[in-house]
């Protein structure tokens, strides 16, 4: 038999009810989330700056085309002691212009010029001849303290028109004075002809120095109205620093090299005229195939007579006066 719940109990458990009700206790409001705060503005982005180019990738070029590409690039972002590296790597591969342009890269500040003048002479080597590097060969050189006629062939290679500056022009025209004065340090006369070679290439090149001294050097015309000039001709062993002839017929190289062909003979006879070297001047008439009327000068009395007789009776190709100038010794 199931017990009954007693009547009792159950009005006590509604009077409980009942009271928690009037006391607001009862079932609890479901929770409200709360309100989100606001999301602050977004920060404004900043602006993007230029990236610099990218530094060219180091390790040494391999070919005179890189090299070159590598010293423009180099160039571009002023990477000097790149540039100059790879300028000397494209010289050193046989790259003359390259040779050039390292020299004058290595002469910028901050300069080292012994890497210049290694990388000019190359230029001015045997197989390159730049005249433009050849100056400045020589002119490191001289200020360094060298010897003029210790810079012969590089002087000689500079000493040219042509030049693409004026910086250009004034450095092959110190090549030329310095031409000059190894020259005359070697032996020849102040007015000689390749002294005055030189000299008159630095004046064209606007020294006033190369002017001013062509002009003191300045020889006499050797022979007025000549028709044939020729400076410097050898032939069967005896050498004619200038001839000049009024002739007609033979004219130019040919005419010039009958006349040293007349004197080849007499050359031992001439020689022993002067103990020392001496400039003498001659002038004759070739008349009938022989040389007549000869008068030397320019030497001490007793040569100038010996020259005389050492000619005389000589044949001569061209009919005309004419004139030469050369040494004895």
């Amino acid at each position: 038999m199931v017990p009954r719940t007693p009547l009792r109990a159950l009005m006590v458990a509604s009077s409980l009810s009942l009271a928690l009700l009037a006391c607001g206790g009862g079932v609890p409001e479901p929770a409200v989330p709360p309100t989100p705060a606001p999301e602050p503005p977004p920060t404004p982005k900043p602006a993007v700056a230029a990236v610099p180019p990218a530094p060219v990738k180091p390790g040494p070029c391999a070919t005179v085309d890189a090299c070159a590409k590598e010293a423009r690039e180099r160039a571009e972002r002023h990477e000097v002691p790149a540039l100059r590296e790879a300028l000397a790597r494209a010289c050193h591969m046989g790259s003359m212009p390259h040779c050039s342009e390292g020299g004058a890269a290595w002469l910028a500040e901050p300069a080292d010029k012994g890497r210049a003048l290694s990388l000019y002479s190359h230029a001015c080597g045997e197989t390159g001849q730049d005249p433009d590097a050849c100056a400045q060969v020589v002119g490191l050189r001289a200020a360094a303290g060298d010897e003029p006629t210790a810079l012969v062939r590089e002087a000689e290679a500079a000493c040219k028109g042509g030049a693409r500056d004026d910086a250009a022009k004034r450095a092959r025209a110190a090549a030329c004075l310095t031409l000059a004065e190894a020259r005359v340090k070697g032996g020849a006369a102040p007015e000689g002809a390749a002294v005055a070679r030189a000299h008159h290439q630095a004046c064209e090149l606007g020294s006033d120095e190369g002017c001013k001294a062509e002009k003191a050097n300045a020889k006499p015309e050797l022979l007025a109205g000549a028709n044939l000039h020729v400076d410097g001709i050898t032939g069967n062993g005896m050498k004619l620093d200038e001839v000049a002839c009024k002739v007609s017929g033979l004219g130019g190289m040919f005419g010039a090299m009958t006349v040293v062909a007349s004197f080849s003979p007499r050359k031992g006879r001439l020689d022993a005229c002067a103990k020392t070297k001496t400039e003498v001047v001659v002038k004759w008439v070739g008349k009938g195939g022989a040389m007549t009327d000869i008068r030397a000068s320019g030497g001490p009395p007793p040569v100038n007579a010996c020259v005389e007789r050492a000619l005389a009776g000589s044949k001569v190709a061209l009919a005309g006066p004419c004139a030469a100038r050369f040494q004895v010794h």
